[in-house]
């Protein structure tokens, strides 16, 4: 799992950094029906909200690929103002897009 970094004026973020993570993880998420949860930690949902996540115990979210699974994931503790999956024609994975108000 990658993490990102960078500047966010005003984000309220200790040292004015804010965070995000992001991966493309090839597994569905941690959880008690997962038998394969020990590939990534359950710590990112429970730290941050995933793009997709429809509620704070969600595992849940649209498919990231043409296959119908979702295995790409991005993680942010930032106010989210939109999230979306398009198809780029390039690849077998959708493209998972989020807004976010940083400051």
């Amino acid at each position: 799992m990658g993490t990102g970094r960078r500047p966010a004026r005003g984000a309220g973020r200790r040292g004015g950094w804010a965070y995000g993570l992001r991966g493309d993880l090839n597994s569905t998420p941690p959880g008690a029906s997962n038998a394969r949860s020990w590939i990534w930690p359950d710590g990112p949902y429970g730290r941050y909200r995933e793009c997709d996540q429809q509620g704070p115990d969600g595992r849940t979210g649209r498919p990231t690929l043409v296959s119908g699974g979702k295995v790409d994931y991005l993680f942010t503790d930032l106010p989210r103002s939109g999230c979306s999956v398009r198809d780029t024609s390039a690849s077998d994975h959708l493209a998972l897009i989020m807004e976010v108000r940083a400051g």
